[in-house]
C-alpha cells in the first residue's frame, strides 16, 4: 500500500478510536517496528502495553473495542510499513 492510502487509513481509524488511544497505538508500534521480535510477538508486546497503561488513556483503552485496538494497530503497522519504504 502507498503512504497516502495507509495515512488516509489511519485517518478513518482515528474517527473510530479515541485520538489518545491511537496515538499511543502509533508510538507502541513504532517503538517495536523494527525489533527483531516476530509480527506475533511486536503484537503481543504492543497489547501487553495497552493493557498496563494508567491514566485517562488506559481507561480509553479499555472501553474501546477489542476489534477496534486490532484495527488500529494493524492501521499503524501498514501505515509505519508504507513510510518505511519510500
Amino acid at each position: 500500500m502507498n503512504k497516502w492510502v495507509t495515512a488516509a487509513l489511519l485517518r478513518i481509524v482515528g474517527m473510530l478510536v479515541d485520538g489518545k488511544v491511537l496515538d499511543e497505538i502509533l508510538r507502541l508500534v513504532q517503538t517495536y517496528f523494527s525489533e527483531t521480535l516476530s509480527g506475533p510477538e511486536k503484537r503481543d508486546a504492543v497489547e501487553q502495553e495497552l493493557r498496563v497503561l494508567r491514566g485517562e488513556v488506559g481507561e480509553a483503552v479499555r472501553e474501546t473495542a477489542g476489534y477496534l485496538i486490532n484495527l488500529a494497530i494493524e492501521a499503524a503497522v501498514a501505515y509505519l510499513k508504507a513510510r518505511s519504504e519510500q
